[in-house]
């Protein structure tokens, strides 16, 4: 089975998404002038307020989707 696999990958995928965000807040706080970080900073601003839209327009969409469906 390829399930430890997947656990596997999916655990570094997460351990390098929150990597990237510390380590982008710690160059935020030590190189306060630095226009990388901050670019950086708004960058991935700008991914979380995207996905966080898309899950509300999903949660939307489905509700709107299933509104017409008939219970048992």
């Amino acid at each position: 089975s390829l399930e430890p696999l997947t656990y596997a990958t999916s655990m570094v995928a997460l351990g390098t998404y929150v990597a990237s965000w510390v380590l982008m807040i710690i160059a935020r706080v030590k190189y306060k002038e630095s226009k990388f970080a901050k670019v950086l900073m708004w960058v991935y601003i700008g991914i979380l307020a995207a996905s966080v839209i898309a899950i509300v327009l999903v949660i939307a969409m489905c509700a709107y989707m299933l509104k017409d469906c008939q219970g048992f």
